[in-house]
């Protein structure tokens, strides 16, 4: 009952939560004028000790000379990553244009789950990340398919030994 809900918000909203997102993402953009480069510098330092003390290891006769090979072929080939990654990085409108595929797949996913009219267990459990159930009456749900989560409220009622659980509200959690 909670995801037919959801999943109708999405549709009766998926226009709104489409201009949502570009807007922003396009906020976002303008404050960002530049990357910070400097996790990544953190990690090529940490690779660069890590190959330091293979080749150690390789001298005092812990390792082989393939296994050193092996180990060094994969620490520069994650150094040489690491490196393009921060070179993209520094290329601002790159990143924003990243940014802004990264939004549309988004808005592809928030298109099709709005079309989703099948209601059955099996689709629910591919389409939900996590359900929070808070103590006031609301439960939080996130969905795989969308960069944001849904609070509904919700009432219980207990009758005949049963739970009716009805559906008050349903709003996009920013």
């Amino acid at each position: 009952m909670a995801m037919e809900c959801i999943l109708g918000h999405i549709g009766n909203t998926r226009d709104e939560v489409i201009a949502d997102l570009m807007r922003e993402i396009k906020e976002m953009q303008k404050i960002t004028t530049s990357v910070d480069v400097a996790p990544l510098e953190a990690e090529i330092e940490k690779l660069g000790t890590k190959k330091r003390n293979a080749i150690d290891l390789m001298l005092e006769g812990l390792i082989s000379k393939d296994d050193l090979k092996k180990q060094t072929e994969f620490y520069d080939s994650e150094i040489s990553r690491l490196n393009e990654e921060i070179f993209q990085s520094q290329n601002v409108s790159l990143v924003h244009e990243r940014q802004i595929r990264n939004v549309r797949e988004y808005i592809d996913k928030v298109k099709e789950t709005a079309e989703i009219t099948e209601y059955n267990t099996d689709v629910y459990r591919e389409l939900l990340d996590e359900v929070l159930v808070n103590g006031d009456g609301t439960a939080d749900f996130y969905l795989n398919c969308v960069p944001f989560g849904f609070k509904v409220a919700y009432s219980t009622v207990v009758r005949s030994k049963k739970f009716i659980v009805t559906i008050e509200s349903c709003t996009i959690i920013e």
